[in-house]
């Protein structure tokens, strides 16, 4: 454990360490509002044209 905070601290303001922060912001990006707010749209209008189709 403690070798890899070593590694992190060296890695700080390095390319990896920028790597390593987009790789973390794309695995997040799923749990963003927008995302979430759009398919709740799209679950929400496939229900409401299935109750048209009644």
């Amino acid at each position: 454990m403690i070798t890899q905070v070593h590694r992190l601290l060296y890695d700080a303001g390095s390319v990896e360490h920028a790597d390593l922060i987009a790789a973390c912001l794309a695995k997040l990006d799923v749990f963003r509002l927008s995302r979430q707010l759009r398919t709740l749209e799209t679950i929400l209008g496939e229900f409401a044209a299935l109750r048209r189709c009644r």
